[in-house]
């Protein structure tokens, strides 16, 4: 922290000062990114899935973190280097690790909203989402 100047605020953010990314499969809200907190080493948010739907299989050059807050049967899955899939039916109390360059998925396998925790090790995946977005809220605060 040494040579950077803190003010406080960008240390504790709520989803109401966030914008939110909206799209076919849910929701994304940015809490932990440059905008927000000023952060340069890191991304972290939360994530709306709704019910029986997911996104698609993707991957991104850093690792990322999922952790489920609430709901049930949120599959979280992988595809390995030699091809195979792993997965897991997630619950809440459940993380899940995703490897840099790995593809991966999540999809909402129940008939009510799952809410997730998203943090990846570099802050971009934020903007390049956005770019993808239906619709982007601003913060309401």
């Amino acid at each position: 922290m040494a040579g950077k100047k803190y003010t406080g605020k960008e240390f504790f953010v709520n989803t109401k000062q966030c914008e939110t990314q909206k799209f076919d499969w849910g929701t994304l809200q940015w809490t932990l990114e440059p905008r927000t907190t000023g952060t340069t080493d890191m991304t972290g948010g939360v994530v709306t899935l709704l019910p029986g739907v997911g996104h698609s299989t993707h991957s991104h050059e850093c690792n990322e973190i999922i952790y489920m807050i609430d709901g049930k049967d949120c599959e979280q899955y992988m595809i390995l280097p030699d091809g195979s899939k792993v997965s897991s039916m997630m619950q809440p109390g459940d993380f899940a690790w995703l490897p840099a360059n790995v593809p991966h998925g999540t999809v909402n396998r129940s008939d009510a909203n799952v809410h997730l925790v998203a943090i990846y090790a570099v802050p971009g995946s934020e903007a390049d989402l956005g770019k993808q977005a239906n619709e982007i809220i601003p913060p309401e605060e």
